[in-house]
């Protein structure tokens, strides 16, 4: 199976006029016409390219399309039990970061990672007949070494702090020793790893790319899954890989950290292409996955057991039509490239040996009911009668798969279990009669009102939570300042001091509240992420009215329907001995306004239901913007100490 290919387009006010989408039936071409006038190509004597695409999404093409031709098809063979990748390759500032992750701006921008999150544990939520597991780790490749961007919060304060990964090989396959496996339930969990990670990632600013990602990283998501009552685990992992970019240093003119980091990401990429090119030649039996930690650890998505997808983003401008053809030629070789994907199934040994028993003492009971050893005049004890009890309890209370069921060699028990069953049923019936009473019926109102009111409880606490980890993430990147010096190059998400004077050190002066607020009032004026943290601050105000608004028409829909319901029950039992008293069937009889009342009970529960579907979307869209907000308060925060910093900066001679 070969690797798919697509490509994307990177929006730009400066289109180059010379290249050209073609659009097949199965595939769709890239069309580049190069003039005399640019002299960085590196054959001169050709003038036209031509490049083919699984499909090309033009620029003004939105993130959904992105998600459902790309990266769905792959999440879906992933819950099938088959591994996955989606990995993006391209020029510094084509657009990979902004594919993978999503933007910062609006809801619509979410990228490939959290629309996957969102999918899969939507897939769970619909597929109740099976079992799921879920774990998702978050790699970092910084210049050769690999960091587990979910290590302990509380022991980083810069790079070095975060856990490196060990890569050890045992027979043909590769493990990471080190990287952390976290464990995630809900989508929420999911992305609040995934904005854990990105915080603690390695970002600079370039002359190509304002926040140039310099790291490649690597998001996994483990699933596990078994039909209900199975012995039998499928088990998938799907690699999501944020490639950092590749840049002539000739055009960037690049300088101390910056330099070496481009250095390190040309190289990686050098030798993720020999792997490519190694693989597409039949002839070549030894693949070099060696020669990088980012080879090694894909190697199983780079010709292995894995179904693999590739997109490549361009830049439409002249001026970067040299990387544009570059990453083309590298896309050509990427489709050559044939994976061996296989069902990864495995035996629990555990399950199966309580199958097992269970079907053996099953057979050991059937057995001795068929002999009729068992004498029916002896009665059974209280510690039998107990037993027999608390086994059809454990079998109520047990979920579906526990391997849970009722085994009885003795008809005498089988009658006690039948009566138990009978009793705990009177009693579930007499619990579920409906309440007539004015006062019960108000009772019902207020705890659904009460219901509503802690969701919305909840959803202020959740806030709360997440504004109180930012200021954890604050004092730690103040007491890191504190600790190191503001020309620490180590410090993550800053750009690193590359011309420092030799001879002198410097330190920050204590500012009072009055001098702060007037330094802050001054880089709000200045600053683009102020603007961005107040606007997304607007629109989490307008969707949390919204919400409030749509949550009390759920409610109201919620006592229309228990009104109705009520009325039919009551208009059930009022007809109910007036037909007995004439000798008529239950069911024979038509009653119009009772199904004038089902008509419009189902009305109202299909508007109902579509309210809910709303208020989940809605929330996904709040959950997703408060994750953007606090990404864009720390990276605030942290200009804000920069700007600091420079303004109060003392130099001091060395002794």
């Amino acid at each position: 199976m070969s690797i798919a290919v697509f490509c994307r387009l990177k929006p730009s006010n400066k289109q180059y006029e010379g290249i050209e989408l073609d659009k097949q039936d199965d595939c769709d071409f890239i069309k580049m016409h190069v003039t005399k006038e640019h002299q960085d190509i590196i054959d001169h004597t050709k003038q036209d390219f031509k490049f083919k695409f699984t499909k090309v999404f033009a620029a003004d093409t939105p993130q959904e399309d992105i998600f459902t031709h790309l990266a769905k098809p792959v999440a879906d063979n992933v819950l099938e039990g088959y591994n996955g990748t989606v990995f993006a390759y391209g020029q510094t500032g084509s657009g990979k970061t902004f594919t993978i992750t999503g933007g910062a701006e609006n809801y619509n921008q979410r990228g490939i990672i959290p629309r996957t999150l969102e999918y899969l544990f939507q897939y769970f939520e619909d597929h109740p007949d099976r079992e799921y597991q879920a774990h998702v780790s978050y790699l970092e490749l910084y210049n050769e070494v690999g960091f587990d961007l979910l290590g302990q919060e509380d022991s980083i304060n810069h790079m070095e702090d975060l856990p490196k990964i060990k890569l050890m090989e045992r027979d043909n396959e590769v493990f990471l020793n080190n990287l952390s496996l976290k464990p995630v339930e809900t989508s929420e969990q999911a992305l609040d790893a995934l904005f854990v990670g990105d915080t603690n990632r390695m970002i600079a600013e370039t002359p190509m790319n304002m926040a140039s990602t310099r790291s490649h990283c690597i998001f996994t998501i483990h699933i596990k899954s078994r039909g209900t009552g199975g012995s039998v685990w499928r088990k998938g992992k799907l690699h999501l890989v944020d490639l950092a970019g590749s840049e002539r240093i000739k055009k960037t003119n690049v300088e101390g950290i910056l330099l070496k980091e481009a250095k390190f990401i040309n190289l990686s990429l050098h030798f993720l292409e020999q792997v490519i090119v190694a693989l597409g030649e039949k002839s070549r039996h030894h693949i070099p996955y060696r020669n990088s930690l980012l080879t090694s650890v894909l190697r199983d998505s780079l010709g292995g057991n894995c179904k693999t997808t590739m997109i490549a983003t361009m830049s439409s401008e002249s001026g970067n039509l040299a990387e544009s053809i570059s990453t083309g030629r590298f896309s050509q070789r990427v489709a050559l490239v044939k994976n061996d994907a296989r069902l990864n199934e495995e035996l629990d040994p555990k399950l199966e040996i309580r199958r097992l028993k269970q079907e053996v003492s099953s057979l050991k009971a059937e057995i001795a009911l068929l002999q009729g050893d068992v004498d029916m005049s002896v009665t059974l004890t209280e510690e039998e009668i107990e037993n027999v009890h608390k086994q059809v309890d454990d079998y109520i209370t047990a979920k579906e798969g526990d391997g849970v069921s009722l085994t009885f060699g003795d008809m005498r028990k089988i009658q006690c279990a039948n009566s138990y069953f009978k009793k705990l049923v009177e009693t579930a019936r007499e619990h579920a009669r409906p309440q007539t009473t004015d006062n019960d019926n108000s009772d019902d109102n207020s705890s659904a009102k009460t219901s509503n009111s802690a969701d919305m409880d909840a959803l202020r606490n959740l806030l709360e939570q997440r504004d109180n980890e930012i200021r954890i993430l604050v004092a730690k990147l103040r007491r890191e300042r504190s600790l190191h010096g503001v020309s620490d190059d180590k410090s993550r998400g800053n750009t690193p001091t590359i011309h420092a004077a030799p001879s002198t050190t410097t330190t920050t002066r204590e500012l009072s509240p009055e001098e702060k607020r007037k330094y802050l009032n001054a880089f709000k004026q200045e600053n683009e992420a102020y603007t961005m943290l107040e606007k997304t601050k607007s629109t989490l105000k307008i969707l949390y009215a919204q919400a409030q608004t749509l949550g009390q028409e759920v409610q109201q829909a919620k006592d229309i329907i228990s009104e109705i319901k009520a009325h039919i029950q009551q208009h059930q039992q009022e007809h109910f001995q007036e037909n007995v008293q004439q000798g008529l069937e239950t069911g024979v009889v038509e009653d119009p306004i009772l199904d004038e009342m089902h008509g419009e009970l189902t009305v109202c529960q299909t508007a109902y239901k579509e309210k809910v579907g709303n208020l989940r979307s809605l929330k996904r869209e709040i959950d997703h913007l408060k994750h953007l907000f606090e990404k864009q308060k720390v990276q605030f925060q942290k200009q804000f100490q920069a700007y600091l910093d420079e303004r109060t900066s003392l130099p001091q001679e060395e002794n």
